[in-house]
C-alpha cells in the first residue's frame, strides 16, 4: 500500500509534527526543538487540547482557499459536480487514512525514543 512508498505519511495541518518526525526518522535523533516531553499533568492537558483541536478540524468541512472564482461563482453541469463529489469522497478517505497512518507513526516514534513530540517547532532564541 501507500506506506511501502512514503517513508512518513503526514498531513500538512500537522506540518511541524511531521517535520520533526521526517527529521527523526532520517538522521535516527531528536532535535531539541522537536523534544516537548513534560509533567504526566501537562501531557494530559495537551491530549485533550488536541482531541478537541482535532473534532474541530473535524467539523469544518468547507475550505475557499482564498480561490477567486469560488464554488458560488462558478457554475458547474450536474456531470461536473458528481465527478467533483467523487473527488471529494476520495480525497477526504485518504486523509482520514493518512491522519490514522501518521497518529501511528508518531506513537512509534515517541515511545521509542520516550519523548513527546512538539505541536509546534520550538524556535531557538536569536544570539
Amino acid at each position: 500500500g501507500i506506506q511501502k512508498k512514503f517513508a512518513v505519511i503526514a498531513p500538512m495541518d500537522d506540518l511541524d509534527v511531521a517535520i520533526c518526525v521526517i527529521f527523526v526518522h532520517y538522521t535516527g535523533w531528536i532535535p531539541e526543538a522537536c523534544d516537548c516531553s513534560l509533567s504526566q499533568t501537562v501531557k494530559l492537558a495537551l491530549d485533550q487540547e488536541k482531541s478537541i483541536a482535532k473534532e474541530s478540524r473535524n467539523e469544518s468541512v468547507n475550505f475557499d482557499h482564498g480561490v477567486k472564482n469560488h464554488g458560488a461563482t462558478y457554475n458547474t453541469t450536474k456531470s461536473q459536480d458528481e465527478l467533483i463529489n467523487q473527488l471529494i469522497e476520495r480525497d477526504m478517505l485518504l486523509y482520514e487514512y493518512s491522519k490514522e497512518i501518521f497518529e501511528q507513526q508518531l506513537m512509534r516514534v515517541e515511545e521509542f525514543f520516550n519523548v513527546t513530540i512538539c505541536q509546534k517547532i520550538k524556535q531557538q532564541p536569536q544570539k
